[in-house]
């Protein structure tokens, strides 16, 4: 079972129109979010996901929908439902239909490495998007 939290009026309006808002990438409440740091093997400096046109056409193209496996955690009451004024609907997804998100005890963000990434786009372009989402989208901050 998860759990998406919303203030009192986007939680009617999602009933309303049984449509989710879905967060795009670059306007996510935490600039860190979504945001894995690009390594290449000959440079020690590090790529933006805003400089490489494959993730720009990413962040373009899809969104985000966060659930929570808690239904009864405060902290998440308190910043997604209006400090605890609003909802939480349930729902129960198949195994494997959802991404886990990874909280390591370091902070640290998810890293790809960039030559890794252009020859699985070469070969399988879905795969290395799933790689993208899968491991790069899917690393916070405990806190």
């Amino acid at each position: 079972m998860v759990y998406r939290y919303l203030n009192e009026q986007f939680g009617l309006l999602a009933l309303q129109q049984q449509k989710w808002k879905i967060g795009r990438l670059l306007e996510l409440n935490d600039p860190l979010d979504c945001q894995p740091t690009l390594t290449r093997a000959d440079e020690s400096k590090l790529i933006s996901v805003s400089e490489d046109p494959y993730f720009v056409e990413i962040y373009d193209s899809i969104g985000i929908i966060c659930y929570s496996a808690s239904i009864n955690d405060p902290v998440v009451w308190s910043h997604y439902a209006d400090s605890h004024r609003g909802v939480a609907f349930g729902f129960k997804f198949p195994i494997g239909e959802l991404f886990k998100v990874h909280y390591p005890a370091d902070d640290s963000r998810a890293e790809l490495q960039y030559e890794t990434l252009e020859s699985l786009k070469k070969v399988d372009n879905e795969g290395a998007l799933l790689k993208v989402i899968s491991h790069g989208f899917t690393f916070k901050a405990k806190s």
